[in-house]
């Protein structure tokens, strides 16, 4: 899928008037060295009628606008040079993007779907949220929104996922995989790693009868150049029926993802070849994210039908709420409490080891720098040009806008950063903001915009904002205006929107970096932050529900280190879970501050074909490599004791782990960079129950003489009743394993 119209273009149709506005706005912004600029601004009337973005999204109401050549019609109306809706988005050869319709009801959406039909090609529809997921042009998008029964209409946004391309490659440690079955040598292994060999050795076990269940992206939808699923099962790599080493049962790859949505890496595969490498007897589910949390709830929930003893996922979406439980984690906890131990990746958002201005002036060295939050919202005026955006953006030309203050004495309505930004399949820059403040899904009243400026500050730069009033969150995808150099400077405004119908007020709001291999070397302007600001927690959304194993992430080259981008805790929830369809928020009487992640386990390691190799090998990193290294040892515990529920699994690792050395973060506590430590096998498995043994029955005494078999040491006349009696033995230790088994099961349906 390839963009099908480019931001240049885009910048020459929308005329004179947003030109005219930008050249204002630089003819009013003042910058006095060593002080916060100030801004002159105009005071807007009252506030506009109920906004369009109550049902179509912002990006998604402006290309509907160009596409009906109504763009910027009508004395007034808002245009801007530097709107680009197409930014984060992708477009098939027919010029159609994926979005995803939210109905009041799946009543709604049964009456609905012929007609969403007719309006594009449907990908997904979900049931235990009633969305669908269609692919459709600019064209249909007003139509989609005024279907009976409508919440919202939005861009299908991409699952952030918890891998890194970037590695440190050193010497390969000493390891004990078995390179004749597993063309991988399995780094995690070693005992300064996971000690899972010494695990596997000591216990006897490697995961047989334990099913593993995994959620990413895709698992073998790409033509991958260097090797396909069918050669890494061959070479033993994945169990399946040509597997050479008897793990032949194949994968069950429940769904896949869809080639039609965003960005398929395949990343499921690669985790599966993790889980293979430490626990090679387990065997391997796959579900894809999908395309929203309806879909990722959905196939959790199928996992958990298929029997999947463990689920081990990387997937985020980022409008997954902050200060509550959403869909997702339900279903998450819901797995949990039917007896399945959930892990989940703490994700790759965090900039650890950066710069950033603390309480004084001045700058301080080894923070975390991947998020910006404020208890204590403040707000004033807007500089010009950010409130003429905002305004574009909306299209109400005469709305009234204010700005969060990021001073800490007097006044500042930008925050600045210095970031690295990831490149792009295309080969562009591009990076991504959003905003989660402290309201509840289903009760948003304050709404908010980011707007993205250059270094100074004087002017925008492309960029695509928008903001959700069902849920309070808001993002843009923004770009620099030229050019590949990074790092690179930018500033960033919090606009608060007086919309008609919404009473803003002045929540909590957590500002987060979203870079993937990017990172936020430098935050704020060397002026100090206000007193209840907080800088560097970056875990959200299902991660952060307390059942939940959130997995942190350390080089397997460099195991007492955490990585740089591995997620940080806190997290705070302030609301009762959030619900699939339109409902009254209820907050918890005392709202809950958690530690997370859990545990730490390594990631670095080696496959056969993901990401694109560095320095001849294939290392995979981040929390999405850590996370499925530490669901195998779990899956090797569960073979173990198999009537192990999932809160003693959970226990097991978690109390057993290593305790890393300090961390050198000066502004995030260590529980809340390593958990309780790095995972490890040899403890967690000891401090599981000890399966019951098997019945031995009593020998019968020997009645005299020597009439044994030459080479079975059975006497002759009592040789078939020592075979049954070895039977019996054989068979009661079979079935004690069963029952354990089916006890654990037997907890899980009930609990269901």
């Amino acid at each position: 899928m390839t963009d099908s119209t480019g931001a240049g273009a885009r910048r020459s149709r929308r005329g004179v008037l947003g030109t005219a506005a930008t050249a204002l706005g630089l003819g009013l912004l003042l910058t006095a060295a060593g002080a916060a600029p100030a801004f002159a601004t105009t005071t807007p009337p009252a506030p506009a009628p109920a906004p369009q973005v109550e049902v179509l999204a912002q990006s998604l109401a402006l290309l509907a606008d160009e596409a009906a050549g109504t763009e910027g019609a009508g004395e007034g109306v808002a245009t801007s040079a530097t709107l680009d809706p197409t930014l984060g988005l992708t477009f098939d050869d027919q010029g159609r993007t994926p979005v995803s319709v939210l109905f009041a009801s799946a009543d709604a959406l049964d009456a609905a779907q012929d007609a969403v039909a007719g309006l594009g090609e449907i990908l997904t529809v979900t049931t235990s949220q009633p969305t669908i997921v269609v692919t459709a042009a600019p064209t249909a998008f007003e139509q989609l929104a005024a279907l009976p029964g409508v919440i919202s209409v939005s861009p299908v946004r991409q699952a952030v996922l918890g891998h890194s391309a970037s590695a440190t490659i050193a010497s390969t440690p000493a390891s004990s995989g078995n390179t004749a079955c597993n063309p991988l040598v399995v780094e995690a292994d070693a005992p300064g790693a996971l000690n899972s060999a010494a695990a596997r050795e000591r216990f006897g076990v490697d995961g047989t009868g334990v099913k593993v269940g995994i959620i990413s992206d895709s698992f073998a939808v790409v033509a991958h150049p260097y090797r396909t699923m069918a050669e890494d099962i061959a070479a033993g790599a994945l169990p399946g029926s040509a597997n050479p080493c008897g793990y032949t049962t194949d994968i069950d790859i429940i769904e896949d993802g869809n080639p039609k949505l965003p960005t398929n890496t395949d990343e499921g595969r690669a985790m599966a070849q993790l889980v293979h490498g430490v626990a090679p007897g387990a065997e391997l589910l796959f579900a894809t994210a999908g395309a929203n949390e309806a879909a990722y709830v959905d196939n959790i929930r199928r996992l958990v039908k298929a029997g999947a003893d463990i689920i081990v996922d990387d997937a985020m979406f980022p409008d997954e709420p902050l200060y509550q439980e959403g869909v997702v984690g339900t279903a998450a906890r819901e797995a949990y409490e039917q007896g399945v131990l959930y892990l989940s990746a703490a994700q790759n958002q965090s900039s650890i080891g950066q710069a950033s201005q603390g309480t004084e002036p001045g700058f301080v060295q080894n923070q975390s720098t991947g998020s910006w939050t404020t208890k204590v919202s403040s707000f004033g005026s807007c500089p010009e040009i950010v409130a003429a955006e905002a305004r574009a953006v909306v299209q109400q030309p005469e709305l009234v806008v204010d700005c969060q203050n990021f001073a800490r004495e007097g006044y500042n309505p930008l925050l600045s950063a210095t970031m690295g930004l990831p490149l792009t399949p295309q080969g562009t820059l591009e990076g991504t903001i959003k905003a989660q403040w402290a309201e509840p899904v289903w009760g948003v009243e304050t709404v908010f915009l980011i707007i993205a400026l250059n270094e100074d500050g004087t002017a925008l730069v492309p960029q695509n904002p928008g903001a959700e009033t069902t849920t309070p969150y808001a993002t843009t995808v923004f770009t620099p205006d030229a050019g590949l150099e990074n790092p690179v400077g930018f500033q960033f405004a919090l606009v608060r929107l007086h919309l008609a119908g919404y009473d803003p007020g002045t929540p909590e709001v957590r500002i987060q970096f979203m870079l993937d291999d990017g990172a936020v070397s430098s935050l704020g302007d060397g002026q100090g932050w206000a007193d209840g600001v907080t800088i560097g927690p970056t875990i959200w959304g299902h991660a952060a529900v307390e059942s939940v194993l959130t997995v942190g992430a350390a080089s397997v080259l460099t195991p007492d280190t955490i990585e740089d981008y591995s997620g940080v805790g806190p997290v705070r929830y302030l609301w009762e879970p959030a619900t699939g369809t339109k409902s009254t928020p209820v907050p918890i009487a005392d709202p809950v501050t958690r530690s997370k992640p859990d545990v730490v386990s390594v990631d670095q390691s080696l496959t056969t074909f993901f990401p694109d190799p560095a320095a001849g090998d294939f290392r995979f990193g981040g929390t999405s490599a850590a996370t499925p290294n530490a669901g195998a040892v779990a899956a090797l515990g569960l073979e173990y004791s198999p009537a192990a529920t999932a809160e003693q699994l959970r226990h097991a690792l978690v109390s057993t782990a290593t305790a890393m050395p300090e961390q050198p973060i000066r502004n995030v506590s260590h529980e809340n960079v390593t958990g309780t430590g790095r995972v490890e096998a040899v403890n967690a498995l000891a401090a599981l129950p000890v399966p019951a043994p098997a019945h031995t029955p009593t020998p019968t005494p020997d009645a005299g003489g020597d009439n044994r078999l030459a080479d079975t040491g059975a006497d002759g006349a009592g040789a078939t009743g020592g075979l049954i009696g070895m039977a019996v033995v054989i068979a009661a230790g079979v079935a004690l394993v069963i029952v354990g088994r089916a006890t654990a099961r037997g907890r899980r349906s009930r609990q269901g």
